[in-house]
């Protein structure tokens, strides 16, 4: 919170549920367009879907956020913190 200057007054004033469903629907999203590459790539066994998860965040999701971070002046450890999820979620 202190990395993006939220208060715990505007943290309370969210909406607690809405972001929860939102996101599951975006990760079903996700596991769909993740398990049709790995049909085109032929990804049958956990290790090469695990692959195909770690070129898919390292070609696309890193560098796309990383460079909004950059532009955004946002440090870089939050990024660290907000990208781990999605890299253990495409692995």
């Amino acid at each position: 919170m202190a990395f993006e200057h939220i208060t715990e007054e505007q943290a309370r004033s969210m909406n607690p549920v809405l972001p929860y469903i939102i996101t599951f629907v975006l990760n079903i999203l996700i596991a769909l367009v993740l398990a049709q590459l790995c049909i085109w790539r032929n990804a049958s066994t956990a290790a090469r879907g695990a692959a195909v998860g770690v070129l898919v965040w390292i070609g696309f999701l890193g560098p796309v956020t990383y460079t909004t971070y950059m532009y955004e002046m946002r440090p870089k450890e939050l990024f660290a913190i907000n990208q781990f999820y999605p890299l253990v979620g495409c692995v």
